[in-house]
């Protein structure tokens, strides 16, 4: 019985990392998508999410979404849209920060659910740190610097922080519930 958890075990953790991956792709570019319909409402004419690997622009990339307009945006608004998804992976942060309620006997007390949830937060902090490393001009953040005008390695310097001190807090809280 103990070589089905040696195989299985492994097989199910890649194929909960590929699912997460795919989940987090479609966030990531969905909250683009909000971002964009709060910013323009009725002036967006169109957008197209691309959940796949492809050339965008002369580039390759995991996934993307295009759009087209009625009017130019601002730079507020660029700003925004660029930003939206790693405000959403702020909050995955510190949902793995709180992901010890599961372990905590007032709550559930359910490891199932606390894996789900801790691994679900993690590959949410996962997509920020790739977002982090990107040094493609038309990424995110590099978009969002542009757009407000604040330095690339200050951003990504918060960025960093902020996962730094979600895994760490995180971390601590699971072993101190444990």
């Amino acid at each position: 019985m103990a070589w089905v958890y040696i195989l299985v075990a492994p097989l199910a953790a890649v194929a909960l990392a590929v699912l997460y991956n795919f989940i987090w792709y479609a966030i990531h570019e969905y909250s683009h998508v909000a971002a964009l319909k709060l910013s323009l409402g009725k002036h967006l004419q169109s957008y197209k999410v691309r959940l796949y690997p492809h050339d965008l622009y002369g580039e390759w990339v995991p996934a993307s979404v295009t759009w087209n307009t009625t009017r130019d945006l601002t730079a507020r608004e660029v700003a925004r849209i660029a930003i939206a998804p790693l405000v959403v992976e702020f909050f995955a942060g510190i949902g793995f920060m709180g992901s010890c309620v599961f372990l905590s006997d007032a709550f559930v007390h359910s490891y199932f659910l606390f894996f789900l949830w801790a691994t679900f937060c993690f590959a949410g902090m996962n997509n920020a740190m790739a977002s982090l490393v990107c040094t493609s001009a038309t990424s995110d953040l590099y978009v969002f610097s542009r757009a407000t005008g604040h330095p690339i390695w200050e951003i990504k310097a918060y960025g960093w922080f902020f996962i730094a001190l979600s895994a760490l807090l995180g971390f601590f809280f699971i072993a101190v519930t444990i």
